[in-house]
């Protein structure tokens, strides 16, 4: 599992293929650490200015007990493309999958501000 630490613009990132013009982010909800639509995915995340985040995404589990499940969502791939993004369209972190369609499983480290985010992808349709 590829990991990278940032600091997300706005403290969310973004979870969809950044090729796909037509993607719909989901609406903010504060009480939620995860929203989604069908093509995208937003994550809550520390705020930048309280310091940075650790990204995680792959397609293997997380070898990590102290994490929170938050989201398992079906969500479309067009181009097989997965990235972590922030609202500024910088791309954190990317994952080529064979499927256009991938379940998409969310864990963190709390629910209020994360500082470690792993994103674990199963590409197919889901189970």
């Amino acid at each position: 599992m590829k990991s990278v630490t940032v600091t997300p613009t706005h403290g969310i990132i973004f979870v969809l293929d950044p090729t796909n013009k037509e993607a719909v982010i989901p609406e903010y909800d504060h009480d939620m650490v995860v929203s989604y639509t069908s093509t995208c995915a937003s994550v809550a995340t520390q705020a930048s200015v309280d310091g940075e985040t650790e990204l995680f995404l792959g397609q293997d589990a997380p070898e990590m007990d102290d994490l929170i499940q938050v989201a398992v969502c079906d969500i479309s791939f067009p181009s097989g493309l997965v990235a972590l993004m922030d609202s500024g369209d910088d791309r954190f972190s990317e994952l080529r999958i064979g499927d256009t369609r991938a379940t998409v499983v969310v864990w963190v480290d709390t629910l209020n501000g994360p500082t470690r985010v792993v994103v674990q992808i199963a590409p197919g349709e889901p189970s």
